[in-house]
Protein backbone atom coordinates (compact mmCIF):
# COMPACT_ATOMS: atom_id res chain seq x y z
CA UNK A 1 0.00 0.00 0.00
CA UNK A 2 3.11 2.48 1.21
CA UNK A 3 4.40 1.58 -2.75
CA UNK A 4 1.60 2.49 -4.62
CA UNK A 5 0.85 5.53 -3.03
CA UNK A 6 4.66 6.96 -2.86
CA UNK A 7 3.97 6.19 -6.72
CA UNK A 8 0.60 8.08 -7.60
CA UNK A 9 1.85 10.71 -5.24
CA UNK A 10 4.96 10.78 -7.85
CA UNK A 11 3.27 10.65 -10.51
CA UNK A 12 0.63 14.13 -9.78
CA UNK A 13 4.43 15.91 -9.65
CA UNK A 14 4.94 18.09 -12.58
CA UNK A 15 7.64 19.80 -12.28
CA UNK A 16 10.19 21.86 -9.84
CA UNK A 17 10.47 25.70 -8.73
CA UNK A 18 12.67 27.76 -6.87
CA UNK A 19 11.55 31.13 -5.21
CA UNK A 20 14.13 34.14 -4.19
CA UNK A 21 14.57 32.49 -0.87
CA UNK A 22 16.25 29.10 -2.61
CA UNK A 23 13.21 26.97 -1.75
CA UNK A 24 12.04 24.52 -3.59
CA UNK A 25 9.03 23.08 -4.58
CA UNK A 26 7.72 20.30 -6.44
CA UNK A 27 4.27 21.32 -8.17
CA UNK A 28 1.75 19.20 -8.94
CA UNK A 29 0.10 18.37 -12.36
CA UNK A 30 -3.33 19.22 -11.24
CA UNK A 31 -4.25 22.73 -11.72
CA UNK A 32 -5.91 24.37 -8.62
CA UNK A 33 -7.37 27.29 -10.86
CA UNK A 34 -6.80 28.81 -14.03
CA UNK A 35 -8.01 32.70 -14.80
CA UNK A 36 -7.55 34.95 -18.02
CA UNK A 37 -3.83 35.59 -17.51
CA UNK A 38 -2.48 32.97 -15.30
CA UNK A 39 -2.62 29.41 -13.57
CA UNK A 40 -2.06 28.03 -10.11
CA UNK A 41 -0.76 24.92 -9.13
CA UNK A 42 -0.68 23.18 -5.87
CA UNK A 43 2.64 21.62 -4.82
CA UNK A 44 3.52 18.87 -2.42
CA UNK A 45 3.84 21.21 0.38
CA UNK A 46 -0.05 20.97 0.88
CA UNK A 47 -0.70 24.22 2.07
CA UNK A 48 1.15 26.46 -0.41
CA UNK A 49 0.01 27.11 -4.54
CA UNK A 50 2.29 28.73 -7.26
CA UNK A 51 0.89 31.09 -9.61
CA UNK A 52 2.17 31.65 -13.05
CA UNK A 53 1.66 33.98 -15.56
CA UNK A 54 0.30 32.83 -18.95
CA UNK A 55 0.40 33.83 -22.69
CA UNK A 56 -2.55 34.54 -25.08
CA UNK A 57 -2.96 30.59 -25.95
CA UNK A 58 -2.57 29.61 -21.81
CA UNK A 59 0.65 28.38 -21.91
CA UNK A 60 2.91 29.44 -18.74
CA UNK A 61 5.20 32.41 -19.68
CA UNK A 62 9.11 31.15 -18.65
CA UNK A 63 11.05 34.28 -20.85
CA UNK A 64 13.74 35.71 -17.97
CA UNK A 65 12.23 39.08 -18.79
CA UNK A 66 9.20 38.13 -17.72
CA UNK A 67 10.40 36.61 -14.18
CA UNK A 68 12.03 40.45 -13.69
CA UNK A 69 9.41 42.35 -14.43
CA UNK A 70 6.74 39.85 -12.47
CA UNK A 71 9.25 40.43 -9.25
CA UNK A 72 8.29 43.94 -10.01
CA UNK A 73 5.01 43.85 -9.95
CA UNK A 74 5.14 41.40 -6.60
CA UNK A 75 7.22 44.34 -4.72
CA UNK A 76 4.35 46.70 -6.01
CA UNK A 77 1.94 44.64 -4.93
CA UNK A 78 3.36 44.58 -0.85
CA UNK A 79 3.87 48.29 -1.04
CA UNK A 80 -0.24 49.10 -1.25
CA UNK A 81 -2.01 49.80 1.95
CA UNK A 82 -3.91 47.16 2.07
CA UNK A 83 -6.63 47.08 4.83
CA UNK A 84 -5.68 44.79 7.81
CA UNK A 85 -6.61 40.77 7.89
CA UNK A 86 -8.23 41.35 4.26
CA UNK A 87 -8.84 37.70 3.19
CA UNK A 88 -6.33 38.30 -0.25
CA UNK A 89 -3.70 35.53 -0.80
CA UNK A 90 -0.72 37.29 -1.40
CA UNK A 91 2.56 36.58 -2.23
CA UNK A 92 5.02 34.61 0.15
CA UNK A 93 7.88 35.00 -2.14
CA UNK A 94 8.52 35.28 -5.89
CA UNK A 95 10.19 32.93 -7.96
CA UNK A 96 13.81 32.94 -8.70
CA UNK A 97 14.50 32.18 -12.07
CA UNK A 98 10.90 32.21 -14.09
CA UNK A 99 7.84 34.14 -13.76
CA UNK A 100 5.63 33.72 -10.30
CA UNK A 101 5.14 33.35 -6.96
CA UNK A 102 4.62 31.12 -3.70
CA UNK A 103 1.14 32.09 -2.06
CA UNK A 104 -0.62 30.38 1.09
CA UNK A 105 -3.63 28.43 0.70
CA UNK A 106 -6.38 27.73 3.59
CA UNK A 107 -6.85 24.02 3.26
CA UNK A 108 -10.05 22.50 2.07
CA UNK A 109 -11.31 25.61 0.30
CA UNK A 110 -12.95 25.20 -2.83
CA UNK A 111 -13.41 28.25 -6.04
CA UNK A 112 -16.35 29.78 -6.38
CA UNK A 113 -16.94 28.18 -9.74
CA UNK A 114 -17.90 25.00 -7.55
CA UNK A 115 -21.30 26.68 -7.74
CA UNK A 116 -21.75 27.08 -11.69
CA UNK A 117 -20.70 23.23 -12.30
CA UNK A 118 -22.70 20.68 -13.83
CA UNK A 119 -23.96 17.22 -12.39
CA UNK A 120 -23.05 14.32 -13.96
CA UNK A 121 -25.50 12.58 -16.17
CA UNK A 122 -25.11 9.45 -13.57
CA UNK A 123 -25.04 11.76 -10.53
CA UNK A 124 -27.83 13.35 -11.41
CA UNK A 125 -30.27 10.41 -12.53
CA UNK A 126 -29.66 9.15 -8.89
CA UNK A 127 -30.91 11.93 -7.66
CA UNK A 128 -33.76 11.87 -9.56
CA UNK A 129 -34.20 8.55 -8.79
CA UNK A 130 -33.96 9.45 -4.87
CA UNK A 131 -37.10 11.80 -5.48
CA UNK A 132 -39.29 10.70 -7.79
CA UNK A 133 -42.00 13.15 -6.46
CA UNK A 134 -39.84 16.08 -8.21
CA UNK A 135 -40.44 17.72 -11.75
CA UNK A 136 -37.45 17.97 -13.53
CA UNK A 137 -36.59 19.47 -16.64
CA UNK A 138 -37.09 17.19 -19.47
CA UNK A 139 -33.33 19.01 -20.77
CA UNK A 140 -30.59 17.15 -19.65
CA UNK A 141 -28.33 20.06 -19.88
CA UNK A 142 -31.16 22.00 -17.30
CA UNK A 143 -31.23 19.14 -15.27
CA UNK A 144 -27.94 18.33 -14.85
CA UNK A 145 -27.57 22.25 -13.60
CA UNK A 146 -30.64 22.22 -11.59
CA UNK A 147 -28.79 19.05 -9.60
CA UNK A 148 -25.90 20.56 -9.06
CA UNK A 149 -27.57 23.85 -7.80
CA UNK A 150 -29.23 22.17 -5.38
CA UNK A 151 -26.78 19.27 -4.01
CA UNK A 152 -24.77 23.12 -3.27
CA UNK A 153 -26.42 24.71 -1.26
CA UNK A 154 -28.91 26.87 -3.42
CA UNK A 155 -29.58 30.25 -2.94
CA UNK A 156 -28.60 30.07 0.91
CA UNK A 157 -25.01 29.04 0.05
CA UNK A 158 -24.47 30.93 -2.94
CA UNK A 159 -25.72 34.70 -0.32
CA UNK A 160 -23.30 33.75 1.73
CA UNK A 161 -20.43 33.80 0.09
CA UNK A 162 -21.42 36.47 -2.59
CA UNK A 163 -22.15 38.33 1.30
CA UNK A 164 -18.09 37.43 2.26
CA UNK A 165 -16.73 38.11 -1.31
CA UNK A 166 -18.52 41.82 -1.89
CA UNK A 167 -17.08 42.55 2.07
CA UNK A 168 -13.82 41.73 0.82
CA UNK A 169 -13.92 43.81 -2.38
CA UNK A 170 -15.69 46.89 -0.25
CA UNK A 171 -12.52 46.69 2.27
CA UNK A 172 -10.55 46.93 -0.82
CA UNK A 173 -12.26 49.81 -2.32
CA UNK A 174 -12.49 52.20 0.96
CA UNK A 175 -8.80 51.55 0.92
CA UNK A 176 -8.71 52.98 -2.75
CA UNK A 177 -7.24 49.92 -4.47
CA UNK A 178 -8.64 48.28 -7.02
CA UNK A 179 -8.44 44.05 -7.18
CA UNK A 180 -8.84 44.14 -10.98
CA UNK A 181 -10.06 40.29 -11.66
CA UNK A 182 -12.91 39.04 -10.51
CA UNK A 183 -14.25 36.16 -11.12
CA UNK A 184 -15.29 32.84 -10.08
CA UNK A 185 -11.96 30.85 -10.52
CA UNK A 186 -9.89 33.86 -8.42
CA UNK A 187 -12.44 33.63 -5.70
CA UNK A 188 -12.36 30.48 -3.10
CA UNK A 189 -14.00 29.84 -0.19
CA UNK A 190 -14.77 27.22 2.55
CA UNK A 191 -17.31 24.44 2.17
CA UNK A 192 -19.38 26.19 4.78
CA UNK A 193 -19.07 29.67 3.07
CA UNK A 194 -17.56 30.41 6.38
CA UNK A 195 -14.77 32.32 4.85
CA UNK A 196 -14.26 33.49 1.09
CA UNK A 197 -10.79 34.79 -0.19
CA UNK A 198 -9.45 36.38 -2.89
CA UNK A 199 -6.47 34.51 -4.35
CA UNK A 200 -5.48 36.23 -7.29
CA UNK A 201 -3.44 39.67 -6.51
CA UNK A 202 -1.47 40.68 -9.77
CA UNK A 203 -4.11 43.59 -10.71
CA UNK A 204 -4.30 45.01 -7.33
CA UNK A 205 -3.74 48.46 -7.79
CA UNK A 206 -4.53 52.12 -6.36
CA UNK A 207 -7.78 53.30 -8.27
CA UNK A 208 -6.30 56.47 -8.90
CA UNK A 209 -3.06 54.74 -10.97
CA UNK A 210 -3.31 55.08 -14.66
CA UNK A 211 -1.30 53.89 -17.69
CA UNK A 212 -1.51 49.94 -16.92
CA UNK A 213 -3.93 47.78 -19.56
CA UNK A 214 -6.12 46.24 -17.67
CA UNK A 215 -6.59 42.29 -17.65
CA UNK A 216 -9.57 40.70 -16.69
CA UNK A 217 -11.13 36.79 -17.36
CA UNK A 218 -13.52 36.55 -20.53
CA UNK A 219 -16.72 37.18 -19.90
CA UNK A 220 -16.39 38.82 -16.63
CA UNK A 221 -14.73 42.35 -17.80
CA UNK A 222 -16.95 45.68 -17.90
CA UNK A 223 -17.67 47.19 -20.78
CA UNK A 224 -15.59 50.12 -20.38
CA UNK A 225 -12.85 47.54 -19.76
CA UNK A 226 -13.39 45.53 -22.61
CA UNK A 227 -13.66 48.11 -24.73
CA UNK A 228 -10.48 49.88 -23.76
CA UNK A 229 -12.20 52.87 -22.83
CA UNK A 230 -10.65 53.37 -19.77
CA UNK A 231 -8.92 50.98 -16.74
CA UNK A 232 -9.96 49.33 -13.90
CA UNK A 233 -12.13 50.88 -10.93
CA UNK A 234 -14.27 49.86 -7.93
CA UNK A 235 -17.19 49.89 -10.67
CA UNK A 236 -15.59 47.71 -12.93
CA UNK A 237 -15.06 45.21 -10.11
CA UNK A 238 -18.24 45.51 -8.87
CA UNK A 239 -19.53 44.63 -12.83
CA UNK A 240 -17.50 41.70 -12.86
CA UNK A 241 -18.74 40.53 -9.19
CA UNK A 242 -22.46 41.32 -10.10
CA UNK A 243 -22.05 38.70 -13.29
CA UNK A 244 -20.52 36.21 -10.83
CA UNK A 245 -23.23 36.61 -8.65
CA UNK A 246 -26.29 36.68 -11.52
CA UNK A 247 -24.28 33.54 -13.44
CA UNK A 248 -24.13 31.35 -9.81
CA UNK A 249 -28.05 32.32 -9.12
CA UNK A 250 -30.06 32.03 -11.62
CA UNK A 251 -27.49 29.83 -14.34
CA UNK A 252 -27.38 32.34 -17.29
CA UNK A 253 -24.90 35.51 -17.82
CA UNK A 254 -26.73 38.85 -17.66
CA UNK A 255 -26.05 39.69 -21.32
CA UNK A 256 -26.59 36.55 -22.85
CA UNK A 257 -30.16 36.61 -24.37
CA UNK A 258 -32.51 36.03 -27.51
CA UNK A 259 -30.83 38.56 -29.06
CA UNK A 260 -27.37 37.67 -28.50
CA UNK A 261 -27.79 33.75 -29.40
CA UNK A 262 -30.05 34.59 -32.76
CA UNK A 263 -27.61 35.09 -35.93
CA UNK A 264 -29.16 38.98 -36.66
CA UNK A 265 -26.51 40.84 -37.45
CA UNK A 266 -28.15 44.12 -36.44
CA UNK A 267 -26.03 44.08 -33.64
CA UNK A 268 -22.25 44.37 -35.22
CA UNK A 269 -21.49 47.90 -34.26
CA UNK A 270 -19.06 49.79 -36.88
CA UNK A 271 -17.49 51.89 -33.75
CA UNK A 272 -15.88 48.91 -32.13
CA UNK A 273 -13.63 46.12 -32.42
CA UNK A 274 -16.42 43.43 -31.72
CA UNK A 275 -17.83 43.39 -35.27
CA UNK A 276 -16.37 39.81 -36.21
CA UNK A 277 -17.03 38.35 -32.69
CA UNK A 278 -20.20 36.02 -32.40
CA UNK A 279 -23.04 37.25 -30.64
CA UNK A 280 -22.21 35.22 -27.17
CA UNK A 281 -18.80 37.53 -27.18
CA UNK A 282 -20.08 40.67 -27.73
CA UNK A 283 -22.86 40.50 -25.26
CA UNK A 284 -20.42 39.53 -22.60
CA UNK A 285 -18.59 42.48 -23.94
CA UNK A 286 -21.28 44.87 -22.79
CA UNK A 287 -22.75 45.37 -26.21
CA UNK A 288 -26.01 43.99 -25.85
CA UNK A 289 -29.06 44.98 -23.23
CA UNK A 290 -29.70 43.23 -19.75
CA UNK A 291 -31.88 40.49 -20.47
CA UNK A 292 -34.65 41.31 -17.58
CA UNK A 293 -34.13 45.08 -19.14
CA UNK A 294 -37.75 46.29 -18.53
CA UNK A 295 -37.88 49.05 -21.00
CA UNK A 296 -35.94 46.41 -23.67
CA UNK A 297 -37.03 42.77 -24.30
CA UNK A 298 -35.12 42.47 -27.38
CA UNK A 299 -32.89 40.32 -25.64
CA UNK A 300 -35.16 38.73 -23.29
CA UNK A 301 -33.20 35.75 -21.00
CA UNK A 302 -33.39 32.77 -22.86
CA UNK A 303 -32.86 29.66 -20.26
CA UNK A 304 -31.68 29.87 -16.43
CA UNK A 305 -33.76 29.98 -13.56
CA UNK A 306 -37.40 32.65 -14.03
CA UNK A 307 -35.93 35.78 -12.10
CA UNK A 308 -39.93 36.82 -11.33
CA UNK A 309 -40.00 33.31 -9.08
CA UNK A 310 -36.67 32.33 -7.64
CA UNK A 311 -35.48 36.34 -6.73
CA UNK A 312 -37.11 39.04 -4.81
CA UNK A 313 -37.70 42.67 -5.47
CA UNK A 314 -34.53 44.07 -3.85
CA UNK A 315 -32.23 41.65 -5.45
CA UNK A 316 -33.75 42.45 -8.88
CA UNK A 317 -33.61 46.36 -8.21
CA UNK A 318 -30.10 45.94 -8.10
CA UNK A 319 -29.35 43.52 -10.50
CA UNK A 320 -31.10 46.23 -13.07
CA UNK A 321 -29.34 49.18 -11.82
CA UNK A 322 -26.06 48.03 -12.47
CA UNK A 323 -26.88 45.62 -16.20
CA UNK A 324 -29.48 48.48 -16.95
CA UNK A 325 -28.71 51.91 -16.69
CA UNK A 326 -24.29 51.03 -15.05
CA UNK A 327 -24.19 48.71 -18.74
CA UNK A 328 -23.42 52.55 -19.61
CA UNK A 329 -22.96 54.57 -16.95
CA UNK A 330 -20.87 52.64 -14.43
CA UNK A 331 -21.55 55.03 -11.49
CA UNK A 332 -24.59 54.35 -10.96
CA UNK A 333 -23.94 50.61 -10.37
CA UNK A 334 -24.14 49.22 -7.48
CA UNK A 335 -20.93 49.37 -4.71
CA UNK A 336 -19.86 46.19 -3.57
CA UNK A 337 -20.42 47.62 -0.08
CA UNK A 338 -24.24 47.80 -0.88
CA UNK A 339 -23.89 44.09 -2.27
CA UNK A 340 -22.78 42.92 0.87
CA UNK A 341 -25.67 43.39 2.61
CA UNK A 342 -27.74 42.70 0.38
CA UNK A 343 -26.84 39.56 0.47
CA UNK A 344 -26.48 38.76 3.96
CA UNK A 345 -30.03 40.11 4.38
CA UNK A 346 -31.23 37.66 1.66
CA UNK A 347 -29.27 34.47 3.31
CA UNK A 348 -31.31 35.74 6.89
CA UNK A 349 -34.66 35.32 5.01
CA UNK A 350 -33.95 31.71 3.51
CA UNK A 351 -35.28 28.48 4.50
CA UNK A 352 -34.47 24.71 3.45
CA UNK A 353 -36.77 22.61 2.21
CA UNK A 354 -36.75 19.13 3.87
CA UNK A 355 -37.84 17.35 0.66
CA UNK A 356 -35.43 18.55 -2.15
CA UNK A 357 -32.46 20.76 -0.54
CA UNK A 358 -34.41 23.66 -2.39
CA UNK A 359 -33.40 27.28 -0.34
CA UNK A 360 -36.04 30.07 -0.94
CA UNK A 361 -37.50 33.13 0.80
CA UNK A 362 -39.61 32.62 3.75
CA UNK A 363 -42.40 34.45 2.04
CA UNK A 364 -42.93 31.27 -0.51
CA UNK A 365 -46.63 29.60 0.12
CA UNK A 366 -44.47 26.02 -1.28
CA UNK A 367 -41.15 25.08 -2.23
CA UNK A 368 -40.74 26.19 -5.76
CA UNK A 369 -38.64 23.05 -6.79
CA UNK A 370 -40.76 20.08 -5.36
CA UNK A 371 -44.28 21.91 -4.00
CA UNK A 372 -43.49 20.80 -0.70
CA UNK A 373 -45.01 22.56 2.32
CA UNK A 374 -43.26 25.31 4.26
CA UNK A 375 -41.51 23.64 6.91
CA UNK A 376 -42.20 25.78 10.22
CA UNK A 377 -40.20 28.65 11.53
CA UNK A 378 -40.04 31.29 13.61
CA UNK A 379 -39.13 34.74 12.89
CA UNK A 380 -37.34 37.67 14.70
CA UNK A 381 -37.51 40.85 14.04
CA UNK A 382 -35.47 44.25 15.45
CA UNK A 383 -35.66 47.66 13.56
CA UNK A 384 -36.61 47.00 10.16
CA UNK A 385 -33.98 43.77 10.28
CA UNK A 386 -35.29 40.17 9.70
CA UNK A 387 -33.77 36.92 10.59
CA UNK A 388 -35.86 33.12 9.90
CA UNK A 389 -35.00 30.89 12.68
CA UNK A 390 -36.10 26.80 11.16
CA UNK A 391 -37.60 24.20 13.50
CA UNK A 392 -35.41 21.21 13.09
CA UNK A 393 -37.38 18.15 11.92
CA UNK A 394 -38.59 16.31 14.51
CA UNK A 395 -38.21 18.06 17.64
CA UNK A 396 -39.79 20.89 19.15
CA UNK A 397 -36.98 22.86 20.38
CA UNK A 398 -33.42 24.15 19.37
CA UNK A 399 -30.86 26.79 19.68
CA UNK A 400 -29.85 29.18 17.40
CA UNK A 401 -26.95 31.50 16.25
CA UNK A 402 -27.17 34.96 16.01
CA UNK A 403 -25.51 37.24 14.11
CA UNK A 404 -23.70 40.24 15.05
CA UNK A 405 -25.04 41.92 12.13
CA UNK A 406 -28.80 41.38 12.95
CA UNK A 407 -28.68 43.82 16.23
CA UNK A 408 -25.88 45.83 15.28
CA UNK A 409 -25.20 48.31 12.11
CA UNK A 410 -24.06 46.22 9.26
CA UNK A 411 -20.27 46.07 8.99
CA UNK A 412 -17.80 44.55 6.61
CA UNK A 413 -15.94 42.77 8.94
CA UNK A 414 -17.18 40.63 11.51
CA UNK A 415 -20.91 40.60 10.77
CA UNK A 416 -21.28 37.14 10.08
CA UNK A 417 -20.23 36.33 13.06
CA UNK A 418 -22.36 35.05 16.51
CA UNK A 419 -22.87 36.92 19.56
CA UNK A 420 -25.94 36.03 20.88
CA UNK A 421 -27.41 32.57 21.73
CA UNK A 422 -31.63 31.47 22.18
CA UNK A 423 -33.64 28.46 22.62
CA UNK A 424 -36.88 28.49 20.86
CA UNK A 425 -39.43 26.20 21.84
CA UNK A 426 -42.24 25.98 19.02
CA UNK A 427 -44.78 23.65 20.53
CA UNK A 428 -45.12 27.11 23.51
CA UNK A 429 -43.66 29.31 21.08
CA UNK A 430 -40.98 30.90 23.58
CA UNK A 431 -37.85 32.36 23.22
CA UNK A 432 -34.81 32.67 25.68
CA UNK A 433 -31.79 33.71 26.15
CA UNK A 434 -29.05 30.25 26.56
CA UNK A 435 -27.37 30.96 30.18
CA UNK A 436 -23.52 32.15 30.36
CA UNK A 437 -24.16 33.23 26.78
CA UNK A 438 -24.42 37.36 26.51
CA UNK A 439 -27.67 39.29 26.54
CA UNK A 440 -29.26 40.68 24.09
CA UNK A 441 -29.67 43.75 24.15
CA UNK A 442 -33.50 44.23 23.34
CA UNK A 443 -36.15 42.01 22.92
CA UNK A 444 -36.60 41.18 19.46
CA UNK A 445 -40.14 40.81 18.13
CA UNK A 446 -41.32 36.51 17.74
CA UNK A 447 -43.66 35.44 15.08
CA UNK A 448 -44.20 31.95 14.44
CA UNK A 449 -45.06 30.25 11.06
CA UNK A 450 -46.27 27.06 9.72
CA UNK A 451 -46.69 25.22 12.91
Amino acid sequence: MSDTSETSEASEVRRKVVDEYSNEFQLKGTELARGGQGVVFRTTEGDLAVKQPTDEFGDVLASPNAAVKFRQLIGRIRSLPLPDDCHVALPVSALKDEPGYVMRLLGGMLPYSHFTMVAEEEKAQEWCDAHPDVAMPDDPDTRCRLVHFLASGSFRARYRALSKCAAELARLHAAGIVYGDVAPGNVFMKPDQSEVWLIDPDNLRLEKEGGAKPLHTPGYGAPEVTQGLYGGTSSSDAWAFAVMAFESLYLQHPLVGEAALSDDEAWDAADNDFGDDDGETRAKNGLFPYVDDPDDDSNRAYGGLPREVFSTERLRRLFYRTFGPGRLDPFVRVTAAIWAEAFAREHDRTLICPKCGMTYDMNFEQCPVCDAPVPAFAALRYEGKLLVLQKPEDVSEAEFDLPERFFAPFSLVGNDRTTHRVKIDFTKRTMNEVRLTRSMPAEPELSFFHL
